[in-house]
């Protein structure tokens, strides 16, 4: 945009930090007054949390609006009514009993896999997702639904493309570090 307002370019610095910090500072901002009780804190939600599951792994719920909470109330009411306490059925009910929202939460997801919980809960309107290892991460179907990871000649590497999307996309050549010894001759 400089370039074509006043013909000169611009050197973008970036960095991962100032990137996370700017995310988070909000949250990081208020969380101060409440350094001494964090329960208290209105930025801690008890049904956007990571909870364990039967077989040690660990599923991401964010229920950050009501209707997901619906949706989960309706995913699995019927086997778990107490998720359907009218103290619970609004974001400042939950709020106001978030220790027992958490714990409600925590037991239920201990009594499957996290597999049987994705089976069950990925057929509704929800944002869930599993908490994945390093083996799971570059196989993951979003990963590779958005393009993220290339494939490279040499089977035992591979590259992460650049996360921003550009409408006409970005060349790949050009990206990639030699392989040792690969120009020793």
């Amino acid at each position: 945009m400089s370039a074509r307002q006043n013909g000169r370019g611009q050197h973008l610095d970036v960095s991962i930090h100032d990137c996370v910090l700017a995310w988070t500072a909000s949250a990081a901002w208020t969380s101060r007054a409440y350094a001494d009780r964090p329960l208290a804190s209105p930025n801690v939600m008890p049904e956007n949390d990571l909870f364990p599951t039967r077989d040690g792994r660990h599923l991401a719920l964010g229920i950050l609006e009501n209707k997901f909470w619906l949706n989960l109330c309706e995913a699995l009411g019927a086997d778990y009514p107490a998720l359907t306490d009218d103290r619970f059925a609004s974001r400042l009910g939950r709020q106001q009993f978030k220790r027992e929202v958490n714990a409600l939460l925590t037991g239920i997801f201990l009594q499957r896999t996290l597999a049987e919980w994705l089976d069950t809960l990925t057929s509704f309107d929800l944002p869930v997702s599993p908490l994945l290892d390093a083996h799971e991460l570059f196989d993951d179907p979003h990963v590779r639904e958005r393009g993220m990871i290339r494939e490279l000649a040499n089977e035992a590497t591979m590259a992460v493309r650049f996360p921003v999307k550009f409408s006409a996309g970005l060349p790949d050549a050009g990206d990639t570090v030699p392989l040792l010894g690969q120009h020793d001759s």
